[in-house]
């Protein structure tokens, strides 16, 4: 697959994602995937607020690398650690 079509595909997932079930941590892949890494962090946080099943293999995703370069990131993983 190439990039654009990652990157149309991502930006109709995260359209979907809000019109439907606005599922915060797949939320946050596809915008980390995208680059858009405010929007991940921000959507990573709500995950971590909602205590979202998913959150704890946050490191075992390639589309939040990017996002792991980030020192919010680490923040929000001090709450994550507590769960």
């Amino acid at each position: 697959i190439e990039a654009g079509e990652i990157k149309l595909f991502n930006q109709w997932y995260i359209q979907w994602l809000t019109q439907n079930n606005n599922d915060p941590f797949q939320l946050a892949l596809a915008y980390g995937e995208l680059g858009e890494t405010e929007k991940a962090i921000d959507s990573l946080s709500v995950a971590i607020k909602q205590r979202h099943v998913m959150v704890p293999t946050v490191w075992a995703f390639a589309e939040l690398n990017n996002v792991r370069l980030d020192p919010r990131f680490d923040q929000l993983m001090i709450e994550v650690k507590r769960f």
